[in-house]
C-alpha cells in the first residue's frame, strides 16, 4: 500500500496548514489535522519520506472564462493579462497566465501571482521537500455538472464552481455572496453549509482527508495544466514543431528500438513513411552525416559508442538495456521527453511497488538520477511515473 502526505498551504507563513496522511489502496486515513503556521511543518517530519502532494489555496488564483470575437488561438494569449488587469490586484507583469481549456471562441484561464509561487517554493526548500504533485485545492473536489461542490475546511468554505474554476470564502462572505445571486445555485455538499438552497448531500467525516483522496485521482495539477496548455498551443506556436517530434522519436528509440521498427517495417507503405521521418530526425540530430542509408543502424552506431569503462557507455544504450531487463516486473504504458530539463519520463505499470523501487535504486546506483512520483492505483493496474535525468550522454 502506498502512503501519501497531502498538505494544503494558505496565503503565507502565518496561515493555517491543513494536512492528511492517507493510504490510497485501502482509502484509509492515518492522520489528519491542522497546523498553525509553516513553522509547525516540522511536526510532520516523520512523514517527509512519503509521497508528497501540495495543495495551494484557490484564494491565490484567479479563474475566468473569456470570450473572443473569433476562435481563440495561441497568439491571443498575450492579450489576456490586459483584458483582466482591472479585475486583479497584481501588476500584469507579476502574474502567470495558464490556459486551462479552449472551446472555440471561449477560453478558461487561471492566473497566479508569481510571488506566491516563489513563496511556495521557498517553503519546500526550507524543509527539503520534493512534491510529486502541486495543485489548486478546488480541483480535489468532485465536479458535478450544474452544481457547485463545497466543503468546510477548518472554517473556510472551498467551492468548485465549474470544471475549471473555484473560490474560497469565509462562512459570512459565502452567505452574502450566494444570497446576492439572482438565481440560487444548486450545491453538492461534502459538509454542512448554512444556506437555504437546493443541496445534494455527500457528507464526509474528515474534509481534508477527502480532499487528499481527491488529489490522488485529480489530473488538473499545475504541471498538467501547463502541459495541456503547451499541447493546445503546439500547432500554433512560433517554435519549430520538429523539436518536440525529435524528442519523442528519440525516446521511442530508447524503449522501443527493436520491436517498434521491426513491426512497422513489415508494412511497406507505413515503413517508407516511418523511414522518411527517421531520416529527417537523424539529419537534425547528426547534421555532420552527409548520407543516411539505414537510419536505425547509423543512429545506434553513433549514440552507443562503447568507452573504456561502463560509465562511458552512452546514456541511451545503458538506459535501454536496464529497462529491458525489468520488462517482466514493470511494463511501459507511456513516456515523454522534457528537452529543457533533459529528462525521460516513463509511466510504468507494475505488480509490486518494491519492483519499481528496485528499478529506481538500480538506476541511481549506476550513476543516473532517477525518481518516482505520481503513484496511481487504477481498477486494472497500478502505475507510477519514473523520471530519469539524462547524464553521461
Amino acid at each position: 500500500m502506498s502512503q501519501h502526505l497531502v498538505i494544503r498551504l494558505g496565503t503565507g507563513d502565518d496561515s493555517p496548514i491543513n494536512y492528511a496522511v492517507v493510504e490510497d489502496t485501502s482509502e484509509s486515513v492515518i492522520e489528519s489535522g491542522v497546523l498553525r503556521n509553516t513553522d509547525e511543518l516540522s511536526l510532520l517530519s516523520a512523514y517527509f519520506k512519503l509521497d508528497l502532494i501540495v495543495l495551494q489555496s484557490c484564494n491565490n488564483f484567479f479563474f475566468k472564462t473569456l470570450t473572443y470575437p473569433k476562435r481563440f488561438n495561441p497568439s491571443m494569449k498575450s492579450s489576456i493579462p490586459f483584458m483582466i488587469e482591472n479585475e486583479i490586484a497584481s501588476d500584469v507583469d507579476d502574474v502567470e497566465v495558464v490556459v486551462l481549456n479552449i472551446r472555440g471562441k471561449e477560453v478558461d484561464i487561471m492566473i497566479c501571482d508569481k510571488s506566491y509561487q516563489e513563496w511556495v517554493r521557498s517553503v519546500m526548500t526550507r524543509y527539503a521537500l520534493m512534491p510529486s504533485k502541486m495543485m489548486v485545492d478546488v480541483f480535489t473536489l468532485p465536479f458535478r455538472e450544474g452544481k457547485i461542490s463545497v466543503v468546510n475546511l477548518a472554517g473556510e468554505f472551498v467551492f468548485r464552481r465549474t470544471q475549471f474554476s473555484g473560490m474560497c470564502l469565509s462562512q459570512q462572505l459565502a452567505i452574502k455572496y450566494f444570497r446576492g445571486l439572482e438565481n440560487p445555485p444548486s450545491f453538492y455538499c461534502l459538509s454542512e453549509f448554512p444556506f437555504d438552497a437546493p443541496k445534494e448531500d455527500a457528507y464526509v467525516i474528515m474534509p481534508m482527508a477527502s480532499m487528499a483522496f481527491g488529489a490522488l485521482s485529480s489530473h488538473i495539477t499545475l504541471t498538467d495544466a501547463q502541459r495541456a496548455q503547451r499541447q493546445n498551443f503546439l500547432l500554433g506556436t512560433v517554435f519549430k514543431p520538429w523539436i518536440k517530434v525529435a524528442a519523442v522519436l528519440l525516446a521511442i528509440f530508447v524503449v522501443y528500438y527493436a520491436t517498434l521498427v521491426s513491426n512497422y517495417f513489415n508494412y511497406t507503405g507505413e515503413g517508407k513513411q516511418l523511414k522518411n521521418q527517421l531520416i529527417k530526425v537523424f539529419k537534425t540530430k547528426f547534421p555532420m552525416v552527409n548520407k543516411v542509408v539505414n537510419p536505425m543502424a547509423q543512429f545506434k552506431q553513433l549514440t552507443n559508442q562503447p568507452g573504456e569503462s561502463e560509465l562511458e557507455l552512452s546514456f541511451v544504450k545503458r538506459l535501454a538495456e536496464l529497462l529491458g531487463s525489468f520488462t517482466s516486473k514493470a511494463s511501459l504504458v507511456d513516456f515523454n521527453y522534457d528537452d529543457k530539463r533533459r529528462q525521460y519520463r516513463f509511466r510504468l505499470a507494475y505488480r509490486e511497488f518494491d519492483d519499481v523501487e528496485g528499478i529506481k535504486d538500480a538506476l541511481n546506483n549506476r550513476g543516473y538520477r532517477a525518481d518516482i512520483s505520481e503513484v496511481r492505483s487504477e481498477k486494472d493496474r497500478n502505475t507510477v511515473l519514473l523520471t530519469v535525468e539524462e547524464v553521461n550522454s
